[in-house]
């Protein structure tokens, strides 16, 4: 541990204070010191002498020392000094304060600069699952989550969620913790947080975490600067699979009765690698995919066509079992598979809709 004496002496990263006693009268002058602890810890701070006399235009040096050996909770401990003596004034009480933290801020003085820093350790576009992340039953929609370390360059006891912004006021804390234990005042603090993830957008995603610094003082009072860093994420590829000429039912879903079923397959951006052996059918036996093309114009939107048996009536689902990489080598999300069902009887004639990406959803017209 280290000692900061703060309140009425100059702050120094020591482990004992000096109050100078000095007698301007023409007379010898006696005194008495005390130094007692106002907090539920004592006997960190002793005062030596506590008793003695002072000659006329002399001084006497009153070296308080802080002791806490005994106390390894880093905290703000306080004592009340008095100094008693023959002459005028008759007493003079001052408040001795001990800032007790982590050895690496041991020169963060009060009067010196504030500054924080903040790194992002982790930001990644799939739900970490590790002991240290909340769990969460439900985060509604998709999200990019990431970890930000903040250090400040002074000793900080809490840290309110307040005090803090993300991404302008769009993301979402779900953890704010001290680094250090027991509440250390160490000014160390890791958020869990996560922002809205719109891979249809753009390619990337900038998460930013703001300090408002006039909300954030060290344990001497003094406010931080507002402060703002950011970290950028390059998106992997994001696919969903359509059925354009399929009617739907309320009971069974996507239905059909054509064998030979044309479905899309869009992705976020352009990706190599995708062939008809990247799909699998589950349900019928002998079910295969054809005719993968991209359509004339675009370089995202992939038309294929799944031919079933002749005499297969029931469910089907088409999954892409196989990955593609974007030009950046990046590799895709998991993408939600297609279910559909093949019936026997006749069905009206589907009706036909357009499939564009635009900000936010595709939105089907």
């Amino acid at each position: 541990t280290l000692l900061h004496a703060g309140a009425s002496f100059a702050s120094t990263a020591a482990s004992t204070q000096t109050i100078t006693l000095a007698n301007t009268g023409n007379s010898s002058v006696q005194f008495n010191v005390s130094a007692t602890p106002t907090g539920l810890f004592g006997g960190w701070i002793t005062v030596a002498p506590t008793t003695g006399s002072v000659a006329a235009g002399q001084s006497v040096s009153l070296v308080l020392t802080f002791d806490i050996t005994q106390n390894t909770f880093q905290t703000v401990l306080q004592a009340a000094v008095l100094i008693t003596t023959s002459g005028r004034p008759a007493a003079k009480s001052m408040t001795a304060s001990a800032y007790v933290f982590c050895a690496g801020l041991q020169n963060a003085l009060p009067a010196a600069t504030h500054s924080t820093s903040i790194s992002f350790p982790l930001v990644q576009d799939t739900r970490p699952i590790t002991a240290d992340w909340p769990a969460l039953a439900d985060t509604n929609g998709s999200w990019i989550y990431f970890d930000a370390q903040i250090q400040f360059s002074h000793p900080v006891g809490t840290l309110a969620t307040s005090a803090l912004e993300i991404n302008d006021g769009q993301g979402v804390i779900e953890a704010l913790n001290n680094t250090g234990a027991n509440g250390d005042l160490c000014g160390g603090f890791t958020i869990r947080a996560r922002v809205p993830f719109t891979p249809w957008d753009t390619l990337q995603t900038t998460v930013g975490v703001t300090v408002q610094g006039a909300e954030v003082t060290d344990v001497y009072g003094v406010a931080f600067p507002t402060y703002t860093n950011t970290s950028t994420l390059d998106h992997r590829p994001v696919g969903q699979m359509f059925s354009p000429y399929m009617p739907y039912s309320g009971e069974q879903g996507l239905v059909t009765n054509d064998q030979n079923v044309v479905l899309l397959l869009v992705f976020s951006e352009p990706v190599n690698g995708l062939t008809a052996s990247s799909f699998s059918i589950s349900g019928p036996s002998g079910a295969t995919v054809s005719g993968l093309k991209l359509l004339r114009g675009t370089n995202t939107y992939y038309h294929f066509t799944v031919n079933l048996p002749g005499t297969y009536y029931d469910a089907v689902t088409v999954n892409l079992q196989g990955t593609v990489r974007d030009t950046a080598g990046k590799v895709n999300l998991a993408v939600s598979p297609l279910s559909f069902t093949r019936v026997a009887y006749p069905l009206l004639s589907g009706t036909s809709y357009e499939v564009i990406k635009s900000p936010g959803l595709l939105t089907l017209t």
